[in-house]
C-alpha cells in the first residue's frame, strides 16, 4: 500500500511542481522568520512612502538568512519562468485565421 501511495505522490509533484515549491517555500519561510519582529518592525514604517517600504523590505532580505534568500530568489524566478511562457503560449495566435469558429 506504501507503494501506491508513494506512486501516487510522485505522479502529482510532476505534474503539479509549482503547488508543491509554493508550499515548500511558505512552509521555509514560516519556520525562519519571525513574524512577531515583521510586524513590530512594519508598524514603524510610514504608509505613504514607497521608499521608506522599499527600503524596509531590502534591509528585510537583506538581513535574513541565506537560505531563505536562496529559497526567495528560487521563487521568484520560477514564477518569472512560469510567467514568460504562459504569456508565450497566449501570444501565439493566428491573426489570419481560416478556421470557422464551430457552436
Amino acid at each position: 500500500m506504501s507503494r501506491i501511495y508513494f506512486e501516487y505522490t510522485k505522479n502529482t509533484l510532476l505534474e503539479y511542481p509549482d503547488y508543491f515549491m509554493s508550499a515548500f517555500f511558505v512552509a521555509t519561510a514560516v519556520m525562519l522568520v519571525s513574524i512577531r519582529d515583521v510586524f513590530a518592525n512594519l508598524a514603524s514604517v510610514p504608509e505613504h512612502n514607497l521608499s521608506d517600504i522599499f527600503n524596509f523590505l531590502f534591509v528585510a532580505m537583506r538581513d535574513t538568512s541565506w537560505i531563505l534568500q536562496a529559497l526567495l530568489a528560487g521563487f521568484v524566478l520560477r514564477v518569472a519562468f512560469s510567467g514568460v511562457r504562459k504569456v508565450q503560449k497566449n501570444m501565439k495566435f493566428d491573426w489570419f485565421a481560416t478556421k470557422r469558429f464551430r457552436y
